[in-house]
């Protein structure tokens, strides 16, 4: 996928975007205005309460629509749940009857809905979609129970989790951070392999007999950049 430019606030350590908006499945969350800091080094994702509060009401309205049916063996947060995730999570679900991350649970995680963050472009009609889906964004934690790595934390962080499968290009030269859509590993491991593309980049993809790229925005990088790929 061709990379797309957000502006950055930073000093070399901490880099903060704008994301006036989040989609959960089909529902648009406008006025979220989430500024978090975007860290590699830090495993899950943390949302100040007043964002998190909207993000897991619309992901069980999610859970309870047509589309997005949320499969499951036991849950949300069945025995054996994990307290501080039980707590901070927007939820845990038992996938797999085997507790693992095998075939079962991620057929089940399919039927979660994906989140798509809408950070602000380098002018004010662009977006920069960052959908990440549930294969993405759920952990194995305690007790063969998977949780969404979204938690509730006086921070706001975008961690490796929502990074993981991008490629992250922070260029310093012009204070603005690319996003691009990423098969890090080539498709060797089974569970990245399966992290479809999804939301606004799903929907700009070329369809039979278009030429690809046309119709993305496309933009060289300057140097010095720092890329992230994970």
């Amino acid at each position: 996928e061709p990379v797309e430019w957000t502006p950055y606030q930073g000093n070399g350590m901490f880099y903060t975007v704008q994301i006036p908006s989040v989609s959960v499945g089909d529902k648009k969350l406008t006025n979220v205005n989430w500024r978090p800091i975007v860290d590699s080094g830090t495993s899950f994702s943390f949302v100040q309460n007043q964002v998190f509060v909207k993000l897991k009401s619309e992901f069980f309205a999610q859970c309870s629509s047509d589309k997005y049916t949320c499969e499951n063996i036991a849950g949300p947060n069945p025995p054996g749940t994990n307290s501080e995730d039980k707590r901070l999570s927007i939820g845990c679900w038992k996938l797999s009857q085997a507790g693992e991350t095998d075939a079962e649970a991620l057929e089940n995680m399919r039927s979660f809905p994906p989140i798509e963050f809408h950070m602000k472009g380098l002018t004010s009609s662009e977006e920069v979609h960052v959908c990440v889906v549930p294969e993405q964004y759920f952990f194995l934690s305690d007790n063969g129970i998977h949780c969404v790595g979204i938690n509730k934390d006086s921070q706001n962080v975008i961690g490796a989790n929502l990074m993981t499968n991008f490629n992250v290009v922070f260029d310093q030269n012009l204070n603005r951070m690319g996003w691009a859509r990423a098969d890090c590993d080539n498709g060797k491991d089974e569970l990245k392999k399966n992290l479809l593309r999804c939301g606004a980049a799903a929907r700009a993809l070329p369809g039979p007999g278009d030429t690809p790229g046309v119709g993305g925005t496309t933009t060289a990088a300057p140097s010095p950049v720092t890329t992230t790929t994970t």
